[in-house]
């Protein structure tokens, strides 16, 4: 009981964290000292409670993650550098461990954090590969079809038999293969190819809103998901009409019910795609 309490506490420090603005997060850098305490408690005292266990190093392997993130922003390459490593060996820690435990969620999670530090680095180029690791563990019937409005196991006669935190999982990973895509489309912001991007970043935002959806129309991850997104549409200046009609045409090519999750989150943040044609 008490590991599983520095670990609340680990993750509610991590959370807050992600909730300050820059300007405070540049002021309160010491805010790791009490998260990473809380952390390598969680591990000390879970480690005769394996998927427990697992679980506060994965919370750990976060919490550096950011400390890494923050660092490297600031220019210190040294710094974020060494943090970075304590981050990649819990991650790749709990990938080994969920993997020999059968815990399809953790093990999926770990590689999705990977990517994320990897992204947060600037090492882009390694992010897909962890990517790929992250989609494995699942089986086929818990993904989005090429074209289908669900996956097998979200359908009807199946649903009562889902492992619902999957699909948190798979939203998360295809929420980094859209921040990928939107880096892709800025870049080819004078190009052709500029459209094409914007397009699968959307898809994957899309599938990544309907996996969270598949649990419940609102809990913490979906709403974490679409303050993120957020974020992302206002830093960037994102053409809210392009994504109005991407945002359809991907429903429409999947053959999801409409409104999707996304459409009501565009036409509730920033109004109807009518506002803007």
């Amino acid at each position: 009981v008490r590991g599983l309490s520095h670990l609340a506490r680990a993750r509610a420090f991590r959370y807050l964290w992600a909730s300050l603005c820059e300007s405070d997060k540049k002021s309160e850098s010491g805010f790791f000292d009490g998260a990473v305490r809380e952390a390598n408690q969680a591990v000390s005292l879970l480690r005769s409670a394996p998927a427990d266990r697992v679980g506060a190093l994965l919370e750990r392997g976060c919490i550096y993650r950011e400390l890494a993130r923050l660092h490297y922003s600031e220019g210190r390459g040294d710094e974020a550098q060494e943090v970075a490593d304590r981050s990649r060996q819990d991650l790749e820690r709990v990938a080994v461990l969920a993997a020999a435990l059968g815990l399809t969620r953790q093990q999926s999670l770990a590689w999705t954090d990977l990517g994320w530090l990897r992204y947060y680095l600037g090492q882009v180029e390694e992010v897909q590969a962890a990517l790929d690791q992250a989609y494995q563990p699942f089986p086929v019937e818990y993904l989005f079809p090429p074209h289908g409005s669900l996956p097998p196991m979200a359908l009807e006669e199946n649903k009562n038999e889902a492992t619902l935190p999957f699909w948190s999982a798979l939203g998360k990973a295809e929420m980094l293969e859209a921040h990928l895509a939107l880096d892709r489309a800025l870049a080819a912001a004078d190009s052709e190819d500029h459209d094409q991007q914007l397009q699968i970043a959307v898809r994957h935002i899309t599938l990544s809103l309907a996996y969270n959806e598949l649990i419940a129309p609102s809990y913490f991850d979906v709403t974490r998901a679409e303050e993120g997104l957020h974020r992302r549409i206002i830093q960037d200046d994102l053409s809210i009409k392009a994504m109005h009609r991407c945002a359809q045409q991907v429903a429409e090519e999947q053959g999801l019910l409409q409104p999707t999750r996304f459409q009501a989150f565009l036409n509730q943040i920033f109004g109807p795609a009518d506002l803007w044609m």
